[in-house]
């Protein structure tokens, strides 16, 4: 267990250490005023940026409203601006909504759509970058990191760098990372720099958080924060109140899920069902098309007709 300690005159107490995967400490960690520097680093090294200054940095949205972290649907995102007008979205997702994709599109999509006014002309436009870290495994294979932009179909040749989408898979990361790691020594010597935020944000031993700190100058900051963070009272509580929702949030959508998959076994006998199926796809249907044949034929949400095609 990782923890840290408040020395004072009469007593020293320990405090276990906040987990850097909760979006609230995310927040307070890399997307304050302050912690710019640390920022900086971190983008530069996931994105591939050359961001010069942290003072290039423009931030639109650090506030945390405390009256608003047990609601679920309460955003705490890190919204970016450079000089050259790009706008960058980073975004922490601990619990698995089964929307990661079309919130991710949704959201750099926003980014682009806010950067004109009604009449600007299109040359105005920047790139806008998303970057999600997933607490969860979304993709099937075993990279962490992906980068998602517009291409080409049939050719692969590269279209526009006004849209780009990247993902950090945790869970995939340590696994991954640890088979680098020499048992006397967490981190090996060779670890790129998006390496180390990837094993920062998501390990829970004191020896790595320690050992990145004495290789890394921004991450020891990160450190430092995390630590003064988790021995804030204030800070705890709001993290306590932010975990229950997120809680409460997980379990309304695996009822909502199993639901989905009773109701989608239901039908599963029904060969009218079978049969509409198997014509839509002999047509060429798309699967989303033929979800919104069955939502509209059988009463269904698109979960249910989602778990209904997946098992045909």
């Amino acid at each position: 267990m990782c923890m840290t300690k408040v020395t004072s005159a009469s007593q020293t107490i320990n405090y276990d250490l906040l987990p850097v995967t909760s979006d609230i400490v995310f927040k307070m960690i890399f997307g304050q005023e302050d912690s710019k520097p640390i920022l900086c680093s971190f983008l530069n090294a996931i994105l591939h940026l050359d961001i010069q200054s942290p003072d290039q940095l423009e931030l639109s949205n650090t506030e945390i409203n405390p009256d608003y972290l047990d609601d679920k649907k309460c955003i705490l995102d890190i919204k970016i601006k450079l000089p050259d007008k790009t706008s960058i979205d980073v975004e922490i997702q601990v619990v698995n909504q089964y929307n990661i994709d079309r919130r991710s599109v949704y959201y750099v999509a926003q980014l682009c759509a806010d950067q004109l006014n009604s009449g600007d002309n299109y040359s105005l436009l920047r790139p806008s970058i998303g970057l999600t870290i997933i607490c969860f495994n979304f993709f099937e294979d075993d990279r962490y990191h992906r980068r998602i932009v517009l291409k080409d179909n049939d050719t692969g040749e590269f279209f526009s760098d006004m849209i780009r989408i990247e993902f950090l898979e945790i869970a995939k990361a340590i696994k991954t990372l640890s088979h680098k790691a020499d048992p006397e020594n967490p981190i090996s010597s060779d670890l790129t720099e998006a390496e180390q935020w990837a094993l920062f944000i998501g390990s829970d031993r004191q020896e790595v958080f320690e050992m990145l700190a004495s290789n890394n100058k921004s991450i020891e900051e990160a450190y430092a924060r995390l630590q003064r963070f988790s021995c804030d009272e204030t800070l705890r509580e709001q993290y306590r109140a932010r975990e229950k929702a997120l809680r409460d949030w997980n379990s309304s959508i695996s009822s909502s899920y199993s639901a989905g998959m009773e109701k989608g076994k239901t039908i599963a006998n029904d060969s009218s069902a079978r049969n509409l199926v198997a014509y839509l796809k002999s047509q060429n249907t798309t699967e989303e098309k033929i979800i919104e044949q069955l939502m509209f034929t059988y009463q269904l949400s698109h979960e249910q007709a989602a778990v209904y095609l997946s098992n045909e």
